[in-house]
Protein backbone atom coordinates (compact mmCIF):
# COMPACT_ATOMS: atom_id res chain seq x y z
CA UNK A 1 0.00 0.00 0.00
CA UNK A 2 1.52 3.31 -1.15
CA UNK A 3 -1.39 5.50 -0.15
CA UNK A 4 -0.86 9.02 1.24
CA UNK A 5 0.54 9.60 4.71
CA UNK A 6 -0.34 12.70 6.68
CA UNK A 7 2.64 14.13 8.60
CA UNK A 8 3.19 17.53 10.14
CA UNK A 9 6.08 18.86 8.05
CA UNK A 10 6.26 22.31 9.57
CA UNK A 11 9.75 23.09 10.83
CA UNK A 12 11.35 20.56 8.51
CA UNK A 13 14.03 20.73 5.85
CA UNK A 14 14.95 17.95 3.42
CA UNK A 15 17.97 15.93 4.42
CA UNK A 16 19.94 17.35 1.48
CA UNK A 17 19.78 20.74 3.19
CA UNK A 18 21.74 19.17 6.04
CA UNK A 19 23.88 16.53 4.35
CA UNK A 20 25.75 15.75 1.18
CA UNK A 21 24.22 12.50 -0.03
CA UNK A 22 26.13 10.15 -2.29
CA UNK A 23 26.99 6.49 -2.78
CA UNK A 24 30.16 4.56 -2.03
CA UNK A 25 32.76 3.32 -4.47
CA UNK A 26 31.84 1.28 -7.53
CA UNK A 27 34.35 -1.48 -6.96
CA UNK A 28 34.21 -3.34 -10.26
CA UNK A 29 37.11 -3.08 -12.66
CA UNK A 30 37.17 0.22 -14.59
CA UNK A 31 35.26 -0.48 -17.81
CA UNK A 32 37.58 1.85 -19.71
CA UNK A 33 40.42 -0.64 -19.23
CA UNK A 34 40.38 -3.57 -21.64
CA UNK A 35 41.30 -7.11 -20.59
CA UNK A 36 45.04 -7.49 -21.17
CA UNK A 37 45.61 -3.76 -21.66
CA UNK A 38 49.09 -2.68 -20.58
CA UNK A 39 48.92 -0.20 -17.69
CA UNK A 40 51.51 1.53 -15.54
CA UNK A 41 51.45 0.74 -11.82
CA UNK A 42 53.67 1.96 -8.94
CA UNK A 43 56.98 0.35 -8.09
CA UNK A 44 55.48 -1.22 -4.94
CA UNK A 45 52.80 -3.06 -6.93
CA UNK A 46 53.25 -6.84 -7.18
CA UNK A 47 51.30 -8.20 -10.19
CA UNK A 48 51.80 -11.80 -9.10
CA UNK A 49 49.64 -11.14 -6.05
CA UNK A 50 46.71 -10.51 -8.39
CA UNK A 51 47.42 -13.07 -11.07
CA UNK A 52 48.62 -10.47 -13.54
CA UNK A 53 51.48 -10.50 -16.02
CA UNK A 54 54.51 -8.27 -15.61
CA UNK A 55 55.43 -6.72 -18.98
CA UNK A 56 58.31 -4.49 -17.91
CA UNK A 57 59.94 -3.44 -14.65
CA UNK A 58 60.92 0.24 -14.81
CA UNK A 59 62.46 0.35 -11.34
CA UNK A 60 61.52 3.57 -9.56
CA UNK A 61 59.48 4.48 -12.63
CA UNK A 62 57.00 1.73 -11.80
CA UNK A 63 55.96 -1.38 -13.66
CA UNK A 64 54.06 -2.07 -16.86
CA UNK A 65 51.59 -4.91 -16.37
CA UNK A 66 48.67 -6.47 -18.23
CA UNK A 67 45.37 -5.50 -16.64
CA UNK A 68 43.00 -8.29 -15.67
CA UNK A 69 39.31 -7.57 -15.09
CA UNK A 70 38.08 -8.06 -11.53
CA UNK A 71 34.81 -7.98 -9.61
CA UNK A 72 33.96 -6.36 -6.31
CA UNK A 73 34.16 -9.54 -4.27
CA UNK A 74 37.72 -10.12 -5.45
CA UNK A 75 38.72 -6.94 -3.61
CA UNK A 76 37.12 -7.84 -0.29
CA UNK A 77 38.67 -10.16 2.29
CA UNK A 78 37.53 -11.56 5.61
CA UNK A 79 40.62 -10.45 7.55
CA UNK A 80 42.97 -7.50 7.57
CA UNK A 81 46.33 -8.08 5.91
CA UNK A 82 48.98 -6.22 3.92
CA UNK A 83 46.65 -5.94 0.91
CA UNK A 84 43.24 -5.65 2.57
CA UNK A 85 43.89 -2.55 4.64
CA UNK A 86 40.59 -0.65 4.93
CA UNK A 87 37.58 -1.71 7.03
CA UNK A 88 34.67 -2.28 4.64
CA UNK A 89 30.92 -2.49 5.21
CA UNK A 90 28.49 -4.05 2.76
CA UNK A 91 24.90 -2.96 2.31
CA UNK A 92 23.37 -5.92 4.13
CA UNK A 93 25.58 -5.20 7.12
CA UNK A 94 24.00 -1.78 7.60
CA UNK A 95 21.57 -2.81 10.32
CA UNK A 96 18.59 -1.01 11.76
CA UNK A 97 20.60 1.22 14.05
CA UNK A 98 23.86 -0.69 14.11
CA UNK A 99 26.81 -2.05 12.16
CA UNK A 100 27.11 -5.70 11.20
CA UNK A 101 30.08 -7.75 10.12
CA UNK A 102 33.07 -5.71 8.95
CA UNK A 103 35.26 -7.07 6.20
CA UNK A 104 38.42 -5.62 4.66
CA UNK A 105 38.92 -3.89 1.33
CA UNK A 106 41.99 -4.12 -0.86
CA UNK A 107 43.25 -0.55 -0.84
CA UNK A 108 46.43 1.43 -1.50
CA UNK A 109 48.96 2.21 -4.20
CA UNK A 110 50.20 -1.39 -3.99
CA UNK A 111 46.73 -2.72 -4.91
CA UNK A 112 44.09 -2.38 -7.63
CA UNK A 113 41.87 -0.14 -5.51
CA UNK A 114 41.30 2.75 -5.86
CA UNK A 115 43.48 3.20 -8.94
CA UNK A 116 41.63 0.82 -11.26
CA UNK A 117 38.08 0.63 -9.97
CA UNK A 118 35.11 1.99 -11.87
CA UNK A 119 34.24 4.90 -9.52
CA UNK A 120 36.72 6.06 -6.91
CA UNK A 121 34.70 8.84 -5.22
CA UNK A 122 36.89 11.07 -3.01
CA UNK A 123 38.67 10.09 0.23
CA UNK A 124 36.94 12.68 2.44
CA UNK A 125 33.71 10.74 1.90
CA UNK A 126 35.00 8.07 4.29
CA UNK A 127 37.33 9.68 6.83
CA UNK A 128 34.72 11.47 8.97
CA UNK A 129 31.41 10.77 10.74
CA UNK A 130 28.63 9.75 8.37
CA UNK A 131 25.17 8.32 8.14
CA UNK A 132 24.95 5.08 6.15
CA UNK A 133 21.81 3.79 4.43
CA UNK A 134 21.66 0.19 3.28
CA UNK A 135 20.08 -0.50 -0.07
CA UNK A 136 16.95 -1.63 1.72
CA UNK A 137 16.01 -0.93 5.36
CA UNK A 138 19.14 -0.37 7.42
CA UNK A 139 20.48 2.95 8.70
CA UNK A 140 23.57 3.29 10.90
CA UNK A 141 26.11 5.84 12.09
CA UNK A 142 29.85 5.50 11.44
CA UNK A 143 31.86 7.45 14.02
CA UNK A 144 35.16 5.78 13.25
CA UNK A 145 35.31 3.85 16.50
CA UNK A 146 36.65 0.32 16.64
CA UNK A 147 38.51 -0.42 13.39
CA UNK A 148 38.37 3.18 12.13
CA UNK A 149 36.12 4.91 9.62
CA UNK A 150 34.49 2.54 7.17
CA UNK A 151 34.63 2.48 3.38
CA UNK A 152 31.63 1.20 1.42
CA UNK A 153 30.53 0.20 -2.05
CA UNK A 154 27.89 1.95 -4.14
CA UNK A 155 25.19 -0.27 -2.61
CA UNK A 156 25.50 1.88 0.53
CA UNK A 157 24.21 5.45 0.47
CA UNK A 158 26.16 7.97 2.54
CA UNK A 159 25.05 11.21 4.15
CA UNK A 160 27.68 13.59 5.58
CA UNK A 161 26.75 16.85 7.23
CA UNK A 162 27.68 19.83 5.08
CA UNK A 163 29.47 21.47 8.01
CA UNK A 164 31.94 18.55 8.10
CA UNK A 165 32.79 19.08 4.44
CA UNK A 166 33.27 22.84 4.63
CA UNK A 167 37.02 22.69 3.98
CA UNK A 168 36.75 20.08 1.20
CA UNK A 169 36.84 21.70 -2.24
CA UNK A 170 36.69 19.38 -5.22
CA UNK A 171 34.69 19.33 -8.43
CA UNK A 172 32.19 16.77 -7.16
CA UNK A 173 31.30 18.82 -4.10
CA UNK A 174 31.28 22.11 -6.01
CA UNK A 175 28.75 20.65 -8.41
CA UNK A 176 26.71 19.15 -5.57
CA UNK A 177 26.59 22.44 -3.68
CA UNK A 178 25.60 24.33 -6.83
CA UNK A 179 22.84 21.83 -7.61
CA UNK A 180 21.53 21.94 -4.04
CA UNK A 181 21.48 25.74 -4.08
CA UNK A 182 19.33 25.68 -7.19
CA UNK A 183 16.69 23.58 -5.46
CA UNK A 184 16.79 24.68 -1.82
CA UNK A 185 19.01 27.78 -1.50
CA UNK A 186 21.49 25.77 0.54
CA UNK A 187 22.80 27.12 3.85
CA UNK A 188 25.64 24.80 4.88
CA UNK A 189 25.64 26.19 8.46
CA UNK A 190 22.27 24.56 9.00
CA UNK A 191 23.83 21.21 9.91
CA UNK A 192 26.36 22.49 12.47
CA UNK A 193 24.41 21.62 15.61
CA UNK A 194 22.67 18.52 14.32
CA UNK A 195 23.84 15.04 15.33
CA UNK A 196 24.20 12.03 13.05
CA UNK A 197 22.59 10.01 15.85
CA UNK A 198 19.52 12.22 15.82
CA UNK A 199 19.29 11.90 12.03
CA UNK A 200 19.65 8.11 12.26
CA UNK A 201 16.91 7.93 14.89
CA UNK A 202 14.51 9.95 12.75
CA UNK A 203 15.22 8.22 9.46
CA UNK A 204 14.63 4.79 11.02
CA UNK A 205 11.43 5.85 12.79
CA UNK A 206 8.04 4.59 11.64
CA UNK A 207 6.68 7.99 10.46
CA UNK A 208 9.71 8.58 8.23
CA UNK A 209 9.85 4.99 7.03
CA UNK A 210 6.20 5.26 6.02
CA UNK A 211 6.90 8.59 4.34
CA UNK A 212 9.74 6.95 2.41
CA UNK A 213 7.52 4.04 1.40
CA UNK A 214 5.03 6.47 -0.12
CA UNK A 215 7.52 8.81 -1.81
CA UNK A 216 10.44 6.63 -2.89
CA UNK A 217 11.08 5.90 -6.56
CA UNK A 218 11.25 2.11 -6.28
CA UNK A 219 8.17 -0.06 -5.82
CA UNK A 220 10.36 -2.43 -3.80
CA UNK A 221 12.30 -1.82 -0.58
CA UNK A 222 15.17 -0.30 -2.58
CA UNK A 223 16.03 3.29 -1.55
CA UNK A 224 17.79 5.68 -3.94
CA UNK A 225 19.94 8.71 -3.03
CA UNK A 226 17.23 11.10 -4.27
CA UNK A 227 14.75 9.42 -1.90
CA UNK A 228 17.13 10.03 0.98
CA UNK A 229 17.77 13.64 0.01
CA UNK A 230 14.06 14.40 0.26
CA UNK A 231 13.52 12.97 3.79
CA UNK A 232 11.91 15.75 5.91
CA UNK A 233 13.97 16.40 9.04
CA UNK A 234 12.61 18.32 12.00
CA UNK A 235 15.00 20.99 13.21
CA UNK A 236 15.55 20.62 16.93
CA UNK A 237 17.99 22.39 19.26
CA UNK A 238 20.71 20.18 20.75
CA UNK A 239 18.96 19.65 24.08
CA UNK A 240 15.83 18.41 22.29
CA UNK A 241 17.91 16.07 20.16
CA UNK A 242 19.61 14.48 23.16
CA UNK A 243 16.90 11.91 24.04
CA UNK A 244 17.04 10.65 20.45
CA UNK A 245 20.84 10.61 20.54
CA UNK A 246 21.02 8.66 23.81
CA UNK A 247 18.69 5.95 22.57
CA UNK A 248 20.36 5.73 19.16
CA UNK A 249 23.78 5.33 20.78
CA UNK A 250 22.48 2.66 23.15
CA UNK A 251 20.99 0.74 20.22
CA UNK A 252 24.27 0.99 18.33
CA UNK A 253 26.19 -0.36 21.34
CA UNK A 254 23.75 -3.24 21.75
CA UNK A 255 24.11 -4.15 18.07
CA UNK A 256 27.89 -4.20 18.55
CA UNK A 257 27.45 -6.71 21.38
CA UNK A 258 24.96 -8.80 19.40
CA UNK A 259 27.17 -8.92 16.29
CA UNK A 260 30.28 -9.78 18.30
CA UNK A 261 28.50 -12.72 19.88
CA UNK A 262 27.03 -13.86 16.57
CA UNK A 263 30.60 -13.98 15.26
CA UNK A 264 31.30 -16.40 18.13
CA UNK A 265 28.37 -18.62 17.16
CA UNK A 266 25.30 -17.24 18.95
CA UNK A 267 22.16 -17.76 16.84
CA UNK A 268 18.58 -16.54 17.02
CA UNK A 269 16.76 -13.66 18.67
CA UNK A 270 13.86 -14.81 20.86
CA UNK A 271 15.25 -18.27 21.64
CA UNK A 272 19.00 -17.93 21.33
CA UNK A 273 21.26 -20.90 20.76
CA UNK A 274 24.67 -20.34 22.29
CA UNK A 275 28.05 -21.78 21.21
CA UNK A 276 28.18 -24.32 24.00
CA UNK A 277 31.64 -25.67 23.26
CA UNK A 278 33.24 -22.22 23.26
CA UNK A 279 31.36 -21.18 26.38
CA UNK A 280 32.36 -24.31 28.29
CA UNK A 281 35.98 -23.46 27.58
CA UNK A 282 35.39 -19.89 28.77
CA UNK A 283 33.58 -21.10 31.90
CA UNK A 284 36.49 -23.39 32.73
CA UNK A 285 38.99 -20.56 32.30
CA UNK A 286 36.97 -18.27 34.60
CA UNK A 287 36.48 -20.94 37.28
CA UNK A 288 39.96 -22.11 38.11
CA UNK A 289 38.60 -23.34 41.46
CA UNK A 290 36.54 -26.04 39.72
CA UNK A 291 37.98 -29.38 38.68
CA UNK A 292 37.00 -30.65 35.22
CA UNK A 293 36.93 -34.26 34.07
CA UNK A 294 36.50 -35.94 30.70
CA UNK A 295 33.44 -37.97 29.73
CA UNK A 296 35.56 -41.05 30.23
CA UNK A 297 36.04 -39.98 33.87
CA UNK A 298 32.39 -38.98 34.45
CA UNK A 299 31.35 -42.43 35.66
CA UNK A 300 34.14 -42.94 38.22
CA UNK A 301 33.33 -39.55 39.86
CA UNK A 302 29.65 -40.47 40.10
CA UNK A 303 28.06 -38.08 37.57
CA UNK A 304 26.51 -40.85 35.44
CA UNK A 305 26.65 -44.51 34.53
CA UNK A 306 27.30 -45.42 30.90
CA UNK A 307 25.39 -48.26 29.29
CA UNK A 308 27.52 -51.00 27.73
CA UNK A 309 26.65 -50.06 24.13
CA UNK A 310 26.96 -46.27 24.62
CA UNK A 311 30.30 -45.80 22.96
CA UNK A 312 29.15 -46.25 19.37
CA UNK A 313 26.35 -43.64 19.52
CA UNK A 314 26.70 -40.15 18.00
CA UNK A 315 26.54 -37.56 20.79
CA UNK A 316 25.22 -34.91 18.39
CA UNK A 317 21.83 -36.61 18.80
CA UNK A 318 21.87 -37.05 22.56
CA UNK A 319 18.96 -35.75 24.67
CA UNK A 320 18.03 -35.84 28.33
CA UNK A 321 14.99 -37.90 29.28
CA UNK A 322 14.37 -37.66 33.02
CA UNK A 323 17.31 -39.31 34.75
CA UNK A 324 18.55 -40.91 31.51
CA UNK A 325 20.42 -39.88 28.39
CA UNK A 326 19.05 -41.17 25.11
CA UNK A 327 20.08 -41.27 21.48
CA UNK A 328 16.88 -42.02 19.63
CA UNK A 329 15.18 -44.79 21.60
CA UNK A 330 18.46 -46.06 23.02
CA UNK A 331 19.44 -45.29 26.61
CA UNK A 332 23.17 -44.57 26.69
CA UNK A 333 23.58 -43.38 30.29
CA UNK A 334 21.78 -42.94 33.62
CA UNK A 335 22.26 -40.42 36.39
CA UNK A 336 24.80 -41.30 39.08
CA UNK A 337 23.26 -42.78 42.22
CA UNK A 338 24.76 -40.15 44.53
CA UNK A 339 23.26 -37.15 42.68
CA UNK A 340 20.47 -35.21 44.36
CA UNK A 341 19.47 -33.50 41.11
CA UNK A 342 20.16 -36.13 38.49
CA UNK A 343 17.56 -34.72 36.09
CA UNK A 344 19.16 -31.26 36.20
CA UNK A 345 22.68 -32.62 35.80
CA UNK A 346 21.76 -34.76 32.78
CA UNK A 347 20.03 -31.81 31.07
CA UNK A 348 23.29 -29.87 31.25
CA UNK A 349 25.43 -32.85 30.24
CA UNK A 350 23.23 -33.56 27.21
CA UNK A 351 23.57 -29.95 26.16
CA UNK A 352 27.35 -30.09 26.44
CA UNK A 353 27.73 -33.50 24.80
CA UNK A 354 25.66 -32.42 21.78
CA UNK A 355 28.32 -29.79 21.09
CA UNK A 356 30.85 -32.61 20.58
CA UNK A 357 29.43 -34.55 17.62
CA UNK A 358 30.76 -38.00 16.91
CA UNK A 359 30.70 -41.38 18.65
CA UNK A 360 31.29 -41.30 22.38
CA UNK A 361 34.32 -43.52 21.87
CA UNK A 362 36.09 -40.79 19.87
CA UNK A 363 35.13 -37.73 21.95
CA UNK A 364 35.18 -39.13 25.48
CA UNK A 365 38.72 -37.81 26.03
CA UNK A 366 38.12 -34.31 24.61
CA UNK A 367 34.75 -33.30 26.07
CA UNK A 368 35.39 -31.92 29.56
CA UNK A 369 32.76 -31.19 32.22
CA UNK A 370 32.81 -30.04 35.85
CA UNK A 371 33.61 -32.86 38.28
CA UNK A 372 30.77 -32.17 40.74
CA UNK A 373 27.01 -31.81 40.60
CA UNK A 374 27.33 -28.23 41.82
CA UNK A 375 29.83 -27.43 39.10
CA UNK A 376 27.67 -28.96 36.36
CA UNK A 377 24.59 -27.04 37.51
CA UNK A 378 26.63 -23.82 37.69
CA UNK A 379 27.74 -24.42 34.11
CA UNK A 380 24.11 -24.89 33.07
CA UNK A 381 23.12 -21.64 34.78
CA UNK A 382 25.99 -19.89 33.00
CA UNK A 383 24.85 -21.18 29.58
CA UNK A 384 21.26 -20.12 30.34
CA UNK A 385 22.42 -16.68 31.42
CA UNK A 386 24.41 -16.20 28.22
CA UNK A 387 21.39 -17.06 26.09
CA UNK A 388 19.13 -14.84 28.21
CA UNK A 389 21.53 -11.91 27.92
CA UNK A 390 21.54 -12.15 24.12
CA UNK A 391 17.77 -12.42 24.06
CA UNK A 392 17.58 -9.35 26.31
CA UNK A 393 19.79 -7.39 23.90
CA UNK A 394 17.41 -8.16 21.05
CA UNK A 395 14.39 -7.20 23.17
CA UNK A 396 16.01 -3.94 24.19
CA UNK A 397 16.86 -3.10 20.57
CA UNK A 398 13.20 -3.60 19.67
CA UNK A 399 12.11 -1.57 22.70
CA UNK A 400 14.41 1.30 21.73
CA UNK A 401 12.87 1.28 18.27
CA UNK A 402 9.41 1.55 19.83
CA UNK A 403 10.50 4.40 22.13
CA UNK A 404 12.04 6.31 19.23
CA UNK A 405 8.89 5.74 17.18
CA UNK A 406 6.80 7.26 19.95
CA UNK A 407 9.11 10.28 20.17
CA UNK A 408 9.14 10.72 16.38
CA UNK A 409 5.36 10.55 16.16
CA UNK A 410 5.20 13.42 18.67
CA UNK A 411 7.24 15.46 16.18
CA UNK A 412 5.46 14.47 12.98
CA UNK A 413 1.87 13.67 13.95
CA UNK A 414 -0.43 16.45 12.69
CA UNK A 415 -1.97 18.66 15.38
CA UNK A 416 -5.45 17.69 14.18
CA UNK A 417 -4.54 14.05 14.88
CA UNK A 418 -3.29 14.66 18.38
CA UNK A 419 0.19 16.02 17.65
CA UNK A 420 1.67 18.83 19.74
CA UNK A 421 1.71 22.37 18.37
CA UNK A 422 5.27 23.64 17.68
CA UNK A 423 7.01 20.63 19.29
CA UNK A 424 10.39 21.10 17.61
CA UNK A 425 11.48 24.39 19.17
CA UNK A 426 13.07 25.85 16.03
CA UNK A 427 13.20 29.30 17.60
CA UNK A 428 15.64 27.96 20.20
CA UNK A 429 17.98 26.37 17.64
CA UNK A 430 21.32 28.14 18.30
CA UNK A 431 22.85 27.59 14.88
CA UNK A 432 19.94 29.36 13.22
CA UNK A 433 19.78 32.38 15.45
CA UNK A 434 16.10 31.92 16.14
CA UNK A 435 13.00 31.81 13.94
CA UNK A 436 13.66 35.33 12.72
CA UNK A 437 16.99 34.44 11.14
CA UNK A 438 16.93 35.20 7.38
CA UNK A 439 18.49 31.84 6.59
CA UNK A 440 15.66 30.04 8.36
CA UNK A 441 12.98 32.09 6.61
CA UNK A 442 14.69 31.55 3.26
CA UNK A 443 14.92 27.79 3.56
CA UNK A 444 11.52 27.29 5.15
CA UNK A 445 9.86 29.72 2.80
CA UNK A 446 11.20 27.73 -0.12
CA UNK A 447 10.37 24.28 1.21
CA UNK A 448 7.33 24.44 3.42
Amino acid sequence: DRGPIDLDLRGTVPLEALCYVSVGMVLNSDERLAEGQVVLVPEVYDPEAFGEELVEDLGKGGKRIRHRHFKREELVGEVQDAIHTRPFLGSREVLRGGIGKIRWLEYGSHTRCPARIRRRTFPELYDRPKLMFGTFTGVAVDEGDGQGFLVTSDSVRLAIRWSLLEEVNNQTLREARAEARKRIRLNTDLSTNLSEWYLAALTLSTPIQRWLHVHKRSMKDHVYPDDIKAIPIKLLPPDRQQPFIDLARERHRLWDEVVAREADGYRGTESVKVPVRRLVEGFAAEHADLTFVTLAEAQPVGLLRWEADAFGHDLAKVRASGNMLRVGTNVIARAGDSLTDGVGVLKVLARVMAAFPGPLATVQATCRIPRTQEGVLALGAFLDAEAAAQEARHRRIAQIGAELDEMAWKLYRPVASGGADDPWGVAAFPALGGAGDPGVREIQGTLL
